[in-house]
């Protein structure tokens, strides 16, 4: 430091001698000399600290930006956990402003269980000088704290980064993992993982272990034929042969015995897939031996279904019949062939009304067995009764795909039957006719009579006839309702007041079914002289379910009508929009015929057009010139013959002579610009050399010509094709590009040639020039190319002038420059 100051001081006093010259040393001088030194140290100390201050100010700016807009967000904290600053990545990344945060605790940050562990993880960063680091949650963020301690240790400076994604990410792995592993353990079918370089066993699931008796560790390392999956080792080694061609193979049917002789069957399918890069094979085994003996168990069957003297009709969901046995086209009259197919109701008859079938259909669709008589009519006509029995079969998904419907014939049994009940002369009439269920009780509380109509309900009870009514109805009904009922009975038993019952809807204790019934009861005089009751009661359920079905019908009929509508509105939309598309398809293809009938016109045009010329090109050069050249010469014969005395007649004479000149110079010109001789006679770069010297004496626009020999021994048509396009290009320069330079050169392509025609002019949009159609040198030079299977593109920008490139097809030559004498 004192070597600093030593060197300030001289170099004051040296800045101070170079102002003022050297006086004698007297005291009051050296005073002011000195003083005058510490001045200029002062000042030099000032000029050197405002220096320091500006570039501390710029390295403090650089250092706020870093700190504030680093990735990551830093805290200051104190030992309590408050913070004393925070940068703005921070403050985004807790939804806080920076201000806010401030002077708070970091703490309430977190989520409440982590409050604890940060409060540790703060304690032992200011336990320990060592960097600390944990994850923490935030309110929505999932962060890690790296901290450390300060030297002076009252503050510590935590660096906070954000792994919500990377957390997420590693659950969502880890999550998969769990899945797949539970999916594998759990598994009904044995699994094995197998390597396709050694054949051998990887990993084998629980299930694959129970089925071959197996431990775990005993089935790793082996091959499947050593556990009796395959026949020997050949066999094993073609199904992973397959495997590698096809990546899939199944077997269907294969014997397999345990560890401990148990013989089975499974099917077997392998496949072939990469797992993390590497090829790995997953073996699934089923094991079918249940569904073997089902299969058997299935036989034998039908067997005896075939056999069996019952009826047996199997349908569908839907009622189609799927199969009939026997018995039940002897019963029926209707063969097999004429039954399958056809709906149950085949053998339909009029002897039950639409309740009865909707009743049976419901009691089955509800997975219910319905069991009952009915009256069907065989195929001559006639009517016969049976004993009916029809189950519900379910799929394995345990919806209902099927009905048994099993048949026992009681005709003869009905009849006799029915001459039985007509015997039976003390069954009342009002009862037996009745058109709604009847029932009559005793004094005793007794049930004594009932008819037809109301025995259904009571045919879970037996005995019936002569049991206490009381007893009955607790059979049927839930304590409280069937205590209620009993409660009326009695009443009106004891007092003869007649009763009505509003509307009875009530969940039977027997069946559980809901039934709907209208009933009345009256207190009547017995036979026998005593007091009894007669019920009147009607079951009106499938009543109110038909109604409440008419409803929904109705509801569902107007929507289907609405959708009907719909439909045939968006059936007509359709119609007309296939018939817009068949009229624009016609409309399209008649474009494009035309647009080859215009481009095929347009090629016969320019193909006569060059024709034309060439054949007045040939007459310019070969007649006119030539004749023009007679006269030149005869002119000139004539002005040497008229001698030197006659002056006016020689000054004409040479004065027509230059008129023919120039003659002849324009003939020789047109000719060149309708088809030059040279191109013909001599070749491509001969005649281009002739034009461009032409080009550039009446433009004043330099060009330059590079090309190879083997373009003269392509045909006489590309040639005159490449030098047309040139001659276009060149007369579209010199209207309208204000070029000062333009390369031309011809160069040979892998599969052909290309013409590339360069100039340093200024720039136009291209593809407005050529689809506004006005631009019809452009479009001449590609009608020319296109005809000789060349293609055409032009390139165009401001600064960069303007490319043309022609491209033909040409047999392969040797490139042989010949560079341009044309400067």
């Amino acid at each position: 430091m004192k070597g600093k100051i030593d060197a300030l001081r001289d170099r004051a006093e040296t800045r101070l001698r170079k102002k003022r010259p050297a006086k004698p040393a007297d005291e009051p001088q050296r005073v002011l000399h000195e003083l005058q030194v510490h001045q200029v140290e002062l000042e030099m100390q000032n000029a050197e600290l405002q220096e320091t201050r500006d570039r501390l100010e710029v390295l403090l700016e650089q250092y706020t930006d870093l700190y504030d807009f680093a990735p990551v967000g830093y805290f200051t904290l104190t030992a309590e956990g408050v913070i004393n600053l925070v940068n703005l990545t921070g403050a985004r990344l807790v939804g806080i402003e920076r201000a806010r945060l401030t002077g708070s605790a970091f703490a309430p940050l977190l989520t409440p269980e982590m409050r604890p562990k940060f409060k540790a993880f703060l304690q032992q960063v200011f336990a320990s000088q060592p960097k600390q680091s944990g994850e923490f949650t935030l309110l929505h963020r999932i962060v890690n704290i790296e901290a450390q301690r300060s030297p002076d240790g009252r503050e510590c400076r935590a660096v906070i980064k954000d792994i919500t994604n990377r957390k997420q990410a590693e659950d969502a792995v880890r999550i998969s993992e769990i899945r797949y592993r539970r999916l594998f353990e759990a598994a009904h079918d044995g699994v094995l993982i197998l390597d396709p370089v050694t054949r051998k066993i990887t990993d084998a699931n629980p299930f694959m272990t129970q089925l071959l008796d197996y431990p775990h560790d005993q089935l790793v390392g082996k091959e499947l034929f050593e556990i009796g999956l395959l026949e020997d080792e050949a066999a094993s080694q073609e199904m992973f042969r397959k495997l590698k061609r096809q990546h899939e193979v199944r077997y269907e049917d294969l014997p397999l015995e345990s560890k401990t002789g148990r013989h089975q069957e499974v099917e077997v399918v392998a496949n072939l897939y990469q797992e993390n890069g590497h090829a790995a094979i997953q073996c699934n085994i089923r094991d079918i031996t249940e569904r073997k003996l089902a299969e058997q168990n299935l036989r034998l069957t039908s067997t005896a279904m075939e056999a069996a003297a019952n009826g047996i009709f199997i349908t569908n969901r839907e009622g189609i019949m799927q199969y009939v046995n026997p018995a039940f086209t002897a019963m029926s009259g209707h063969a097999a062939t004429e039954a399958i197919g056809q709906k149950a109701s085949l053998v339909k008859s009029d002897a039950h009304d639409d309740a009865f079938y909707q009743n049976l259909w419901q009691t089955i669709l509800s997975g219910c067995v319905w069991s009952g008589q009915i009256t069907n009519r065989n195929k001559s006509g006639h009517l016969y009764v049976c004993e009916q029995t029809i189950s519900p079969v379910r799929n394995a998904s345990g919806i209902i795909s099927h009905f048994v419907s099993v048949q026992r014939d009681i005709t003869d049994r009905m009849r006799a039957e029915e001459v039985e009940h007509r015997s039976q002369a003390l069954f009342s009439a009002l009862i037996a006719q009745a058109p709604v269920g009847v029932y009559v009780l005793d004094a005793q509380f007794r049930l004594q009579q009932i008819n037809a109509t109301a025995l259904p309900q009571f045919s879970g009870i037996s005995p019936l006839l002569g049991r206490d009514f009381a007893e009955i109805i607790h059979i049927l009904w839930p304590r409280r309702v069937a205590a209620k009922t009993v409660k009326i009975f009695r009443h009106t038993l004891k007092t003869g007041e007649a009763y009505k019952s509003p509307e009875f809807n009530e969940r039977r204790r027997d069946s559980g079914a809901q039934q709907i019934f209208d009933w009345q009861i009256q207190r009547v005089t017995l036979p026998a002289g005593e007091f009894g009751l007669v019920c009147f009661f009607n079951d009106i359920t499938e009543r109110k379910k038909a109604e409440w079905v008419r409803r929904r019908l109705d509801v569902l009929t107007a929507s289907n009508r609405k959708l009907e509508e719909e439909i045939l509105h968006r059936q007509a939309v359709e119609e007309a929009l296939r018939q817009s598309e068949k009229q624009q398809g016609e409309l399209l293809t008649q474009s494009r015929a035309m647009q080859e009938q215009l481009r095929q016109l347009s090629r016969q045009v320019l193909q006569a057009q060059e024709e034309e010329r060439k054949r007045i090109s040939l007459e310019l050069h070969d007649i006119i010139a030539q004749t023009l050249t007679g006269i030149n010469i005869r002119l000139g014969t004539l002005k040497q013959s008229a001698g030197l005395n006659v002056k006016d007649f020689g000054r004409k004479i040479t004065r027509t002579q230059r008129l023919v000149e120039n003659s002849v110079h324009l003939v020789h010109r047109f000719a060149r610009e309708l088809r030059p001789a040279v191109l013909d006679d001599l070749g491509l770069i001969p005649a281009l050399h002739a034009y461009l010297k032409g080009f550039m004496a009446d433009t004043g626009i330099r060009v330059s010509l590079q090309a190879f020999a083997g373009i003269e021994r392509a045909d006489s048509t590309l040639r005159t094709v490449l030098y047309r396009v040139a001659q276009e290009a060149l007369t579209n320069v010199e209207r309208h590009a204000h070029a000062t330079r333009v390369a031309v050169s011809i160069a040979q392509l892998p599969q052909g040639l290309c013409m590339k025609i360069t100039d340093d002019g200024r720039a136009f949009d291209v593809e407005r020039a050529l689809k506004g159609g006005k631009r019809l040198g452009l479009l001449g030079m590609r009608e020319r190319l296109e005809m000789v299977g060349g293609s055409f593109s032009i390139t165009s920008s401001p600064g960069k002038g303007t490319t043309i490139e022609a491209r033909l097809p040409l047999p392969k030559v040797r490139v042989k420059k010949i560079p341009s004498t044309l400067q």
